[in-house]
C-alpha cells in the first residue's frame, strides 16, 4: 500500500440502519475531482448482500445520516441551493425520499448537528450574539466583506485545535408543526463542544460552566420537544460528563462521568440519572473507562477500551456484570435491538456491521479492503518494575533478512494503540515498505486499568512511561527479522514529545521523526490552547514551581542530542503550537545535530487533506530510508 493508495481509498465515516432493518445509509469519503480534499456521498448498503447503490455524488459533503421513522433519509450537505436572499455555503439538512433530494432547513448559519424525532427536527447552530434571527446571514456576510476582523476574549480558552474560537454562540434549536423555536436563546458558550441525544420527545445536552480550576464542568440539560420546558442536572465541582445517552422511553441518561482529583486524572464510570438528577454508578470497580454509545431496551451498549482493543459491552442499568460483544467498533446506534456501526482493524479499513440480539454478527463491507501483505502481532514485554506492557508488532509477512525497526509512540498520552485502523497515523503503510514496526501501550495508556493510567500523571513524562518504551525497543531489537543497529524512532504529539525527551537521553535510535512534538515546557504552557488542563495534569505549571514544572522539557537535554531528526508540524496546529518545532530546529542547527524541518502551513495538529497525507507519508518515508539504509560493505 502506497501513500497514494492509502490516501485515495474510500473512507466509511458512518453507518445506521433503516426503520425496516432492509438497508444501511452509509457516508464515504473520497477525493474529490481535483484530489485537492475530501468530500463525501451517501450510499444505500442492503443488508441481504446485495450490491451498494450509490445514492448521492458530486463535490459536495453529503454526511450524518440520520433516519425518519417513514424510512426518509435526513443528512447534512454543504450543496448550495437558490436561496430567497442569495447563495451561500452553508451546511444544512436535507431529506432523501423517493430518491428526490430536498433541503429542510435554511439556517443563517447554517447546521452544525441535526437529528429526527417522530415530526421534530432538532439542531445545534451557530448564532451571532445581539443579531436577530433575520439579520444574522447579511451580518455575517458584511462582517467578512468589510470587516473588521477583530477577535475579543475576556476569558481562556481562545483556540480549539487548529482554530481560534469564534463570536458565534452554539443554540438547540427544534423545528416542528408549531415551527422554530429556540430551545435555549439566552445560552452563552455552554454548548460549546456540546455532545447531546434526542429520544422520546426529548433532547438532553451537555452544558458546560467553568470550575474555579478553569477546566469544564458539566450539567446536563434535558429540553422537552414539545413544550420546550428545560429540567437541569446540575454540575458538580471536577465532574465531567460525556457521551449522554437517553433511555427508549425518555427517563433516564447514561453517560460516562470522570472525575478529576487532585494529583490524578481520576476514574471514568459508567453512570445514569434519572431525571431529577439522582445517579447510579453502575459496575463501579470496573476501571475500563466504558462511554455508552446506546441502549438497547434496558442495556447500555457501551465502548470500552481493554487490553488494545475497542469493545462493546452490554451493561445492565440495574448494573449487572458487563458482556463483551466483541472488538473494534465504533460510529454504534441501535435499530429495533440491531447493534449497527463500524467495525475495523490494524489491517482493514472501517466496514459497516450489524450484530443482531442473537449475537451473530454481519459485516457489510462496501469495496474490498486493501491488498496488504503485513502481518499483526499483539506482543508484551516485561518493563523495568515488572509490568507488562502490551503492544502490536505489525511487520512484512514475507522479509529477505533482518530488517529495520520502528519504534512509534501514540499521542494522548492517555490514550491507547489499538488492533484498529488509523486514517491519519496508520503502520500498515510502513510495514508494507518493509519495517517491522512496533506500536507499545507504555505507562498512561488506557485500557490497563486506572493505575496504568496514573503513572503518566503529575509531571510524569519522562518518568516510567520512558522505561516502558526502551523496554519495548529492547524487545524490538532482540527479534530475529530485525537487525538492531537500525531502528529509528517516531511519534506524534504525546509521541513527538518522546522523541524529542528521547533525543536528548539516549543515542541508541539511527534516527527520529517527531510530528507536533514538545519541546520547552515554558514557552509551550503560555501558548497552547488548553493550559490549564496542562496545569491540571501536571499538578504545577511555570509560576508556581518553574523548576519542577520543567523538569522532564526536552529542552534541558539539547546539548547530549546527537541523532538525526525529521521535524514535522502544521501551521495551524494550536494544541502542540509550531513555536515548538521551530525551537527544536533552531536547537539542533545550532549544536551542530542533522535535523529537517517539515511544516504544513494549511494543516493543523492532523494532516487531513489528501495531498498533504501522500506528501506525510511520503516524506517520513524517504527520510527513512535514507537514515536506515543498510550499511555499505567495506
Amino acid at each position: 500500500m502506497t501513500p497514494e493508495e492509502f490516501a485515495a481509498h474510500p473512507r466509511v465515516a458512518a453507518a445506521v440502519l433503516s426503520p425496516d432493518g432492509a438497508w444501511i445509509a452509509a457516508a464515504v469519503q473520497r477525493q474529490d475531482a481535483a484530489g485537492g480534499r475530501y468530500v463525501s456521498d451517501l450510499w444505500r448498503v442492503p443488508v441481504d448482500g446485495s450490491a451498494p447503490v450509490q445514492l448521492t455524488d458530486g463535490d459536495t459533503n453529503d454526511r450524518a445520516p440520520c433516519f425518519r421513522a417513514d424510512g426518509a433519509l435526513g443528512y447534512l450537505s454543504d450543496a448550495q441551493p437558490e436561496c430567497a436572499d442569495g447563495d451561500h455555503t452553508h451546511t444544512q439538512v436535507w431529506l432523501l425520499h423517493d430518491g428526490t433530494p430536498s433541503r429542510l432547513t435554511d439556517e443563517p448559519l447554517g447546521v452544525s448537528r441535526f437529528a429526527l424525532d417522530g415530526d421534530a427536527l432538532v439542531l445545534t447552530v451557530p448564532v451571532l450574539p445581539g443579531i436577530p434571527h433575520a439579520e444574522q446571514r447579511a451580518h455575517a456576510e458584511d462582517q467578512k466583506k468589510n470587516g473588521p476582523s477583530i477577535l475579543r476574549y475576556s476569558t481562556m480558552p481562545v483556540r480549539h485545535w487548529d482554530h481560534w474560537r469564534q463570536p458565534t454562540r452554539a443554540h438547540l434549536v427544534v423545528i416542528d408543526a408549531a415551527g422554530r423555536r429556540d430551545l435555549a436563546p439566552d445560552v452563552d458558550g455552554e454548548f460549546h463542544e456540546s455532545q447531546w441525544h434526542v429520544a422520546s420527545g426529548k433532547v438532553v445536552i451537555t452544558a458546560v460552566e467553568i470550575g474555579t480550576d478553569r477546566l469544564d464542568d458539566t450539567a446536563l440539560w434535558v429540553f422537552d420537544l414539545a413544550t420546550g420546558t428545560r429540567t437541569v442536572i446540575p454540575a458538580r465541582p471536577g465532574i465531567n460528563l460525556v457521551s449522554p445517552r437517553l433511555s427508549p422511553d425518555g427517563t433516564r441518561i447514561a453517560a460516562a462521568r470522570s472525575a478529576r482529583l487532585p494529583g490524578a486524572h481520576g476514574p471514568v464510570r459508567l453512570c445514569t440519572y434519572t431525571l431529577d438528577g439522582h445517579e447510579t454508578v453502575l459496575a463501579e470497580d470496573w476501571d475500563r473507562w466504558p462511554t455508552p454509545v446506546a441502549w438497547r431496551g434496558a442495556e447500555i451498549i457501551a465502548a470500552v477500551r481493554d487490553q488494545g482493543t475497542t469493545s462493546l459491552y452490554a451493561v445492565s442499568a440495574a448494573g449487572h456484570t458487563p458482556v463483551s460483544l466483541g472488538h473494534s467498533h465504533d460510529g454504534v446506534s441501535v435499530t429495533c435491538g440491531t447493534i449497527v456501526g463500524l467495525q475495523h482493524h490494524l489491517l482493514s479499513p472501517p466496514a459497516p456491521f450489524l450484530l443482531a440480539a442473537d449475537g451473530v454478527l454481519q459485516l457489510l463491507p462496501l469495496q474490498p479492503p486493501p491488498a496488504l501483505d503485513v502481518v499483526v502481532e499483539s506482543h508484551v514485554v516485561t518493563s523495568t518494575d515488572g509490568a507488562a506492557i502490551q503492544g502490536f508488532i505489525v511487520r512484512p509477512r514475507q522479509a529477505d533478512g533482518p530488517l529495520p525497526g520502528l519504534l512509534w509512540v501514540h499521542g494522548g498520552p492517555v490514550s491507547h494503540w489499538a488492533d484498529w485502523w488509523h486514517w491519519r497515523w496508520n503502520a500498515a503503510i510502513f510495514a508494507a515498505a518493509g519495517y517491522v514496526v512496533a506500536l507499545p501501550n507504555p505507562r498512561g495508556s488506557t485500557g490497563f486499568g486506572q493505575d496504568f493510567v496514573e503513572g503518566i500523571w503529575g509531571n510524569a513524562w519522562g518518568g516510567q512511561c520512558v522505561a516502558d518504551v526502551l523496554a519495548y525497543t529492547d524487545a524490538l531489537s532482540e527479534r530475529e527479522d530485525v537487525d538492531s543497529t537500525r531502528i529509528g524512532a517516531m511519534g506524534a504529539s504525546f509521541g513527538g514529545y518522546m522523541m524529542n525527551w528521547l533525543g536528548g537521553t539516549t543515542d541508541r535510535f539511527s534516527c527520529i521523526v517527531c510530528h507536533a512534538g514538545i519541546y520547552d515546557f515554558r514557552s509551550f504552557y503560555g501558548v497552547t490552547d488548553y493550559p490549564a488542563y496542562w496545569g491540571h495534569q501536571f499538578g504545577c505549571d511555570p509560576y508556581s514551581d518553574p523548576e519542577g514544572h520543567h523538569r522532564y522539557s526536552p529542552v534541558r537535554n539539547l546539548p547530549q542530542w546527537v541523532t538525526p531528526t525529521l521535524i514535522i508540524h502544521g501551521e495551524k496546529d494550536y494544541r502542540c503550537p509550531i513555536d515548538q518545532a521551530l525551537g527544536l530546529f533552531e536547537g539542533l542547527q545550532r549544536h551542530g545535530v542533522p535535523a529537517e524541518l517539515v511544516v504544513f502551513p494549511d494543516e493543523g495538529h492532523w494532516i487531513m487533506k489528501p495531498r498533504n497525507v501522500v506528501a506525510w507519508h511520503a516524506v517520513c518515508l524517504e527520510y527513512l530510508a535514507h537514515q536506515l539504509a543498510p550499511a555499505s560493505p567495506a
